[in-house]
């Protein structure tokens, strides 16, 4: 709240300058000293962890016009410039291709299910989890389900699809834009059959339907990504509380992890590496 009192102080202070002295001021750079504190407390427990004390000197950049002055006037057309979205700050333009596709490999790897998104024949989209059976060159994609669910007409309806995967712990985040393709070759089911499946079958005692890799349900889909974009951690939770509060004070978009994006070009370039 001091803070606050200070800097209402000197913006009136100038305001009053540029009025009475018949003066422009465009703008001002302000340098405080803060120290902040994080004591965030456990969901089990009464006693608070220990707290994270920061002290800093932060620039602050306090823009004003004044209508004294014809030049510091503007136009009530003019549309303001906007800041960098969330996006532009965190994203990563400079780590090379080979390195974006083992980052993704590994965040993949770790992440079980994804939330597999496809559209209805009535143009509405629908999403549900599903385990990544496996992963192939470029980013492609193997799925095992039940041919009978209307997952199925979706595909048959509009194949393009998005599959969502989300690191709760870390909050890292992958977004894969792709084409789905159903396979129902029995070799490629046998590789991809794990025992754990018959669960989400049943076995109808026909000894045909039994939820083994010979089950007429289930067919694989396979999924071609066509684009990707997905988020890692790169810094500590202090560092990421520390810029979120940077970025209530200063109004500056704070950089809290890297998004890094690979086109159609790249995960081509991938699928032939790998082959």
């Amino acid at each position: 709240m001091h803070n606050n009192h200070v800097l209402l102080t000197l913006l009136n202070v100038l305001r009053l300058t540029a009025r009475d002295f018949k003066i422009g001021v465009r703008s001002c750079a302000v340098t405080l000293t803060c120290r902040c504190t994080f004591a965030p407390r456990s969901l089990f427990s009464r006693n608070p962890f220990p707290k994270l004390h920061i002290a800093t000197t932060l620039p602050i950049h306090i823009n004003m016009l004044t209508t004294n002055n014809p030049s510091n006037t503007t136009s009530s057309d003019t549309v303001p410039s906007q800041p960098p979205s969330a996006k532009d700050k965190n994203l990563d333009q400079t780590t090379p291709v080979g390195k974006k596709l083992d980052d993704l490999y590994k965040l993949i790897e770790g992440i079980k299910f994804c939330m597999f998104t496809t559209r209805r024949p009535d143009g509405k989209l629908v999403s549900r989890a599903m385990a990544t059976q496996a992963r192939v060159a470029g980013s492609d994609l193997w799925f095992v389900a039940n041919n009978l669910t209307h997952k199925f007409d979706d595909l048959s309806f509009d194949p393009n699809v998005n599959l969502g995967y989300m690191k709760d712990s870390s909050k890292e985040w992958i977004s894969v834009s792709g084409t789905a393709m159903v396979v129902n070759d029995r070799e490629i089911i046998r590789k991809l059959w794990t025992p754990d499946l018959k669960a989400w079958f049943g076995d109808l005692n026909d000894n045909v339907h039994d939820g083994g890799p010979e089950d007429p349900r289930i067919s694989v889909i396979f999924v071609q990504a066509n684009t990707v974009h997905y988020a890692i951690q790169d810094r500590s939770t202090p560092v990421v509380m520390w810029e979120m509060a940077k970025g209530m004070f200063t109004g500056e978009i704070p950089k809290v992890q890297v998004i890094r994006e690979l086109d159609e070009g790249d995960l081509e370039a991938a699928r032939r590496v790998d082959k």
